[in-house]
């Protein structure tokens, strides 16, 4: 009987597979256009509601920004391969989780990719989520009158559940990285 999982014993599917992995560096310059227009749309919903008009549509309007903002990150992120299987992620995710574990990269190649890829995934959605608490911090020292208690209690669920996924991956692209300079070399 064979205890691998799947990813151990023949990797995932990857669509652009010859797409490099983004440093974390250039993936959180990439993440930019899309947390400034988060903060410039949240707080322009945030300020027509203060002006009375819009009160009700103060939450609305913050889950419409964040939402414009995921398209717009979506739109500029930085390219890498991605995991064309959905079934597979859990595969990826594993491997990842053990490579975090032992500080030691997956075998196969495409698992190694597809790990970094999703890692990238975290990050950047993580990024998002923290520019959001920011910008709802913002909101409440400005517009303290509005109802912010469903904001704060809906982006600090979101965060404090992505935060988990956003360090394996940022510890798992820093092993990627020595790993994979340490490969071609």
């Amino acid at each position: 009987m064979d205890n691998r999982t799947r990813s151990e014993r023949g990797g995932v599917v990857l669509s652009h597979p010859d797409r490099p992995i983004p440093s974390r560096r250039r993936l959180l310059r990439a993440t930019a256009p899309a947390d400034g227009f988060f903060v410039v749309a949240a707080l322009f919903a945030a300020w027509w509601a203060g002006t009375g008009a819009g009160r009700p549509w103060v939450v609305p309007g913050w889950v419409g920004a964040f939402v414009l903002a995921w398209l717009v990150l979506m739109l500029t992120r930085a390219r890498r391969p991605e995991v064309r299987r959905f079934s597979q992620r859990k595969d990826v995710h594993a491997a990842r989780r053990q490579a975090v574990r032992t500080g030691r990269l997956p075998e196969s190649p495409s698992v190694r990719i597809g790990a970094a890829a999703r890692s990238c995934d975290h990050l950047e959605i993580t990024v998002l989520l923290l520019t959001a608490g920011v910008a709802t911090g913002l909101g409440i020292v400005l517009w303290p009158s509005l109802p912010w208690s469903w904001i704060l209690i809906g982006w600090a669920v979101l965060t404090a559940l992505s935060l988990i996924g956003a360090a394996r991956g940022w510890i798992y692209l820093g092993l990627y990285e020595t790993g994979h300079r340490g490969a071609s070399m």
